[in-house]
């Protein structure tokens, strides 16, 4: 099996983001909303977890996994192409 695609490992670490955020805002909001209708919880949720995935936990994860995600291209030597 060759190496993984980009669009994979985008996705990998999307879900190593995610799920985290997701468990721990769960954990952290449950006493405030847990009564709520699901409805509303899942509101409450997304309004929180979105703009802290855009804007601050995905651009650092891609910045922390950049080589995985997308290693720098190896050149041909000898290509004439110095």
């Amino acid at each position: 099996m060759g190496p993984w695609p980009e669009r994979t490992k985008r996705a990998v670490v999307l879900w190593i983001v995610v799920y985290p955020t997701i468990t721990a805002l769960l954990y952290l909001l449950q006493p405030l909303i847990g009564d709520w209708p699901l409805i509303s919880r899942t509101l409450i949720l997304t309004l929180i977890m979105v703009p802290l995935l855009q804007f601050v936990l995905l651009p650092r994860a891609q910045s922390l996994f950049a080589k995985w995600i997308e290693p720098p291209r190896q050149t041909l030597k000898g290509a004439g192409h110095d």
